[in-house]
């Protein structure tokens, strides 16, 4: 996880975001890490719903907890579910 003070510039509870199995968990869930990742998420999210359980599907699956997607404008983006907290970190990819 990255610096505790940048993930917290993103912090977002999940509250209100309900649906499905994976859903059922998202109340638990804090969105933490970059403010325009997290923003571009939401807006993904906006228009397709269930990408956000898409997302956290394949980042459970993978064995370094990792979902990759890319922004209306391009730009690349990795999902990290922490396993331990629950939390859900948005960076950037690394170039």
């Amino acid at each position: 996880m990255t610096d505790a003070s940048a993930c917290e510039m993103g912090d977002t509870n999940f509250s209100g975001w309900r649906g499905g199995s994976v859903g059922d968990s998202l109340s638990s869930m804090r969105l933490v890490g970059d403010t325009s990742g997290v923003a571009a998420l939401k807006d993904l999210v906006a228009d397709h719903r269930d990408y956000l359980k898409f997302l956290i599907s394949e980042a459970r699956t993978n064995s370094d907890h990792l979902a990759s997607f890319r922004d209306k404008g391009g730009a690349r983006w990795q999902l990290v579910l922490h396993a331990d907290s629950g939390d859900i970190e948005i960076r950037p990819t690394a170039s």
